[in-house]
């Protein structure tokens, strides 16, 4: 995209690109609603609800990987609209009998997934401010996200799991359609660069099992947190709200952290942000009030946006040359295995192991500025960025 181009005339794609990357982001933000849902409808138990996550996941990481590796650096309006049409098909045959049926709709679902994914990422990295234009787009994900969640509780299609599907397809058709409007094709200059064979590392290796081991923690853990919080006494009513208005602050907070143009440096943040993850982990684990679980789910929330993002511009910095084009397949990788561990655990009554597993990958990124923090100038503001939202 020419950097000569008004800010006016960038501004509308880039806003088109956002709103069908928040589509492609929803059904992992609505994760957890799905997974307990499907329990108590009765579709699924414990731990095969954990694999519609990893279903999602998986097919988000088959288009990751694919786009790249056929040259496809755009995506056009053409098949934007192709996997819109087929994401709705996807919602649709989940609510088929059978629960491999129900699999494959979600493997398709998040197949589509990755495309608006990809589109959303591309768009946002060749912004004349790249910053923005990835702050603008994690807000918007996380503010759509919020709004549906808070839609589904207030409605009450909460009950049933042909319900959920049926106001999710009813929130996705218009936004899909505004972005397909305003989405415009960007150039693929950056083509030839992205199609170098790199040369693979022991350090490159070290950087992406810590990512990898990271988001099985993380996303294992949060795939249940309404599910356990329920089980603990909570009413299921408070808590979706909960995670409702948590992704909605959270993307007002990180939207006005881009206008006000904060920067947070020093290898100090590592420690900062880890000890709050921690804490909040802990917290929410054991929290039956339902103010001290909205507080550690905002938290979380919070620091695993900043933390990731810092983990993933350390590794991208130190070895820019292998880990670059293998990071986002790392990250799905992780977020694809956690739900069913996790799931796993719980149906054997070992969902206190999971908690410390979550705990020590929260460790992984401190782990990682530590032995190569010197190696790098990891705090660069734009790459940090263009790393969280890979990772929506």
């Amino acid at each position: 995209m020419p950097r000569e181009l008004s800010q006016d005339v960038l501004l509308k794609p880039i806003v088109g690109a956002s709103l069908l990357s928040s589509v492609g982001s929803l059904p992992l933000h609505l994760v957890p609603l799905i997974v307990v849902t499907l329990i108590a409808d009765s579709r699924a138990s414990v731990w095969h609800a954990g694999w519609v996550a990893s279903a999602i996941l998986f097919g988000q990481l088959s288009t990751a990987l694919a786009l790249p590796a056929f040259g496809m650096y755009n995506v056009d309006r053409r098949l934007a609209i192709a996997a819109s049409g087929l994401l709705i098909f996807g919602l649709a045959i989940s609510n088929g009998p059978e629960y491999l049926i129900t699999l494959t709709g979600w493997f398709l679902v998040g197949q589509c997934c990755g495309v608006l994914s990809y589109l959303g990422t591309m768009a946002a990295s060749r912004f004349t401010h790249p910053v923005y234009a990835f702050s603008l787009r994690l807000a918007i994900v996380l503010v759509f996200a919020g709004c549906v969640s808070g839609m589904l509780q207030l409605s009450g299609m909460l009950t049933s799991y042909r319900s959920l599907l049926t106001l999710i397809i009813i929130a996705l058709v218009p936004v899909l359609i505004w972005g397909i409007v305003l989405h415009k094709q960007l150039d693929g200059r950056e083509g030839d660069e992205y199609r170098k064979i790199r040369r693979f590392e022991i350090g490159s290796f070290a950087g992406l099992l810590i990512t990898y081991l990271f988001f099985v923690g993380q996303t294992g853990y949060l795939a249940y947190a309404v599910q356990q919080a329920v089980g603990r006494g909570m009413t299921f009513e408070s808590t979706v709200l909960c995670l409702a208005l948590m992704k909605i602050s959270a993307g007002v907070w990180i939207l006005c952290s881009a206008h006000l143009g904060h920067k947070a440096t020093g290898s100090t943040r590592f420690w900062y942000l880890t000890l709050t993850l921690i804490a909040a982990i802990v917290a929410l684990s054991y929290s039956r009030d339902i103010v001290v679980f909205f507080l550690a789910l905002l938290a979380i929330e919070m620091t695993l946006n900043k933390l990731s993002a810092r983990l993933q511009a350390a590794i991208v910095a130190v070895r820019p040359e292998s880990t670059g084009r293998w990071l986002t397949g790392v990250m799905l990788l992780g977020a694809a295995c956690g739900p069913p561990l996790n799931g796993f655990m719980i149906s054997i009554g070992l969902e206190g192991v999971f908690v410390l597993i979550s705990v020590l990958s929260a460790l992984g990124p401190l782990i990682w500025q530590v032995l190569y923090a010197s190696s790098a100038n990891m705090m660069e503001s734009n790459r940090e960025v263009v790393a969280t939202a890979s990772a929506k």
